[in-house]
């Protein structure tokens, strides 16, 4: 084998575009994004990479010959245009197949923040890479193993903080300083006035670049002198593991995310650290053994368990809520896989990723889960999908849906469940139908609504999911009365507190004397942040992180976002403990609690936090009156 690292030659650059993949690419972004390339010749039966080998860290992609992948008994074979390694760059582990030269080939090694940068500044590419990627998966499904479904993987713009708190180039080092501690941040975005970036300026940049060598007073010297002029810039898709990476490797703090290839969020080591530590490998490993749901059920049955020790080593409730939502989408996971299996038998009809996108809404997406959840998701198709293919889409998500009513995942009370044939829809049709929902806004579709606005990718095309929320935003913008009906819905369930404070319970049926936390309490935070957030442009789903946004924008005192975060904390707490209680003496859980039945001290927390919720959502009511 002949290995040579090459710059973007001309030469180099002609054939990268005789491949589809590559073409229409202008040869400058082409130059610009190829920072780190390897070209290889290999004569027949050479080796590229052998199963169980650590990752490259990059994709080949064949220029001349061919490459054919194996494992076991199962064989394909890859032509020239076509790429090697696709499993493995979304796994970022080992690799799944073994690669051999079928023939005399030459290809080439592209490292993969180059073909992230180029995803970023070339549509086109992005598109085209996608489809590869898809189809790939798609063939190599029956040879990779289970775990790659269950992978880690995930893009750094769903867990990004946003909006970015900037500041102009011409503002001092007391302006940052300043306006830092007012937001409570540790980072800095300098812009000048035609928003082109300048700069990063972080707490430790103020520490070791100024104060160390102080030699101009903090009113007169630029904050833009003492920042990292070139900060480090991901798009949107990379993936969450590799920009901590990345990070680690370049000794940064932060990390600015693009979108469009322009500052859209940004994303601090901590962050990455706290939400890579509320995964489990182990609870994962041992899904991916399930054969069938009544294993997986056994599994799923083990929440209380992990719920409990979680309790047993933190008082901070709403940092479980991550960890709960992350299992249950590691069986949601697997009910999926089991559900492609069975349908594959039944009606030997394969689903192709490309073609769909299925989504995670409501709690799920806002990484809220507990030990009660029913399931909210919606199916987009591409618009190329025909009838016969979409009749197939809708059969399947039926088979999903109800395995996930078989796992304990009851259907959603406002029709979002997959069973429901009008949750199986085009992107052009979910365009239309997110338009009618919102300019026809009443009581009947805002809670459906309502439940849209909070929706994250959980399997297929990640493009579909990205063009479905910038649907939502931008239908959204054109309608500004929309938000005053949004809030308004909640106060047709009442706070549970009468004037005199005392708890207004349920007066006959199963539910005697109980109250509701969730939709008589927690919605009325949940949706009145939410309501904000949309406004104001915050792309955060999670509610703490919105009311967080919130007090930094000044949309809402920094004393009323920390009683409504600590009345949310309150009002999680009551709920994980209640459902925990009622699983261990063998009851359904629910998010009903009967008040009588706690402790005085927890009754007069549970009053404050309700009085606190219905102070936040009259703030909203008058806001969006």
């Amino acid at each position: 084998m002949q290995r040579k690292f090459v710059s973007t030659s001309p030469t180099l650059l002609e054939n990268l575009k005789r491949l589809f993949i590559f073409r229409d690419i202008p040869d400058d972004i082409l130059a610009e994004c190829l920072q780190n390339v390897e070209e290889l010749h290999l004569l027949k039966d050479e080796l590229i990479f052998r199963r169980g080998e650590s990752y490259h860290k990059g994709i080949y992609f064949v220029l001349s010959g061919g490459v054919e992948m194996k494992a076991d008994s199962e064989k394909l074979y890859v032509a020239p245009g076509d790429a090697v390694g696709i499993a493995t760059f979304l796994g970022k582990t080992m690799y799944t197949v073994t690669a051999v030269a079928d023939v005399d080939s030459d290809i080439v090694l592209i490292d993969e923040y180059s073909l992230y940068s180029l995803m970023d500044k070339a549509p086109g590419f992005r598109e085209r890479f996608m489809k590869v990627i898809l189809e790939r998966l798609n063939n190599l499904e029956r040879i990779i193993s289970r775990m790659m479904s269950l992978s880690a993987y995930q893009s750094v713009g769903s867990c990004m903080r946003a909006p970015l708190i900037t500041i102009h180039n011409s503002k001092s080092i007391a302006d940052a300083a300043k306006l830092m501690q007012e937001h409570k941040i540790g980072a800095l975005v300098i812009m000048n006035r035609k928003h082109v970036l300048k700069g990063l300026l972080t707490s430790k940049h103020l520490a070791q670049r100024y104060l160390s060598n102080a030699t101009e007073s903090p009113n007169k010297a630029l904050a833009e002198k003492y920042a990292n002029p070139t900060p480090l810039l991901l798009p949107q898709e990379y993936p969450l593991v590799e920009t901590l990476a990345e990070m680690l490797c370049r000794g940064e703090d932060y990390a600015l995310i693009t979108r469009k290839n322009k500052p859209a969020g940004i994303i601090s080591k901590s962050d990455i650290t706290v939400l890579l530590s509320n995964g489990s490998d182990v609870f994962s490993a041992s899904v991916s053994r399930a054969h069938n749901i009544d294993e997986l059920l056994v599994i799923k049955n083990t929440f209380p368990k992990i719920l409990e020790n979680m309790m047993n080593n933190t008082s901070l409730f709403r940092e479980l809520l991550p960890t709960l939502s992350t299992n249950h989408l590691i069986i949601q996971k697997r009910a999926f896989e089991l559900a492609k299996q069975a349908y594959r038998r039944l009606y030997k009809f394969e689903l192709f990723a490309g073609d769909f996108c299925f989504l995670s809404n409501e709690s799920l997406a806002r990484r809220e889960g507990s030990l009660c959840l029913d399931q909210a998701n919606v199916l987009i198709l591409s618009d190329n999908v025909t009838n016969s293919q979409k009749a197939h889409y809708v059969t399947f998500a039926a088979m999903f849906a109800n395995m996930l009513r078989n796992l304990g995942y009851g259907d959603n009370s406002r029709g979002l469940s997959l069973n429901n044939p009008k949750m199986v829809k085009s992107i052009g049709e979910w365009r239309d139908y997110i338009s009618t929902l919102i300019h026809k806004s009443d009581e009947n579709n805002i809670p459906c609504t309502r439940v849209l606005f909070d929706c994250e990718k959980f399997e297929g095309n990640e493009l579909l999911a990205w063009e479905f929320k910038d649907a939502i935003y931008e239908t959204v913008k054109e309608k500004t009365l929309f938000f005053g009906r949004l809030v308004n819905y909640q106060s047709m369930a009442k706070i549970p507190m009468s004037q005199f404070g005392s708890f207004i319970t349920e007066k006959e049926g199963e539910y005697e004397g109980t109250i509701d936390l969730r939709e008589n309490a927690l919605d009325f935070i949940t949706y009145t942040a939410q309501a904000f957030a949309i406004n104001a442009d915050i792309l955060d789903t999670n509610t703490v992180r919105r009311l967080e946004h919130l007090g930094r924008k000044k949309i809402v005192s920094e004393n009323l976002v920390r009683e409504t975060i600590s009345a949310y904390e309150s009002l999680v707490d009551l709920i994980l403990h209640e459902q925990l209680a009622k699983i261990t003496k063998g009851i359904e859980p629910s998010f009903r609690i009967k008040p009588t039945n706690i402790s005085m001290h927890s009754q007069e927390q549970l009053k404050r936090a309700l009085n606190i919720a219905a102070h936040f959502f009259g703030e909203g009511l008058a806001y969006f009156r």
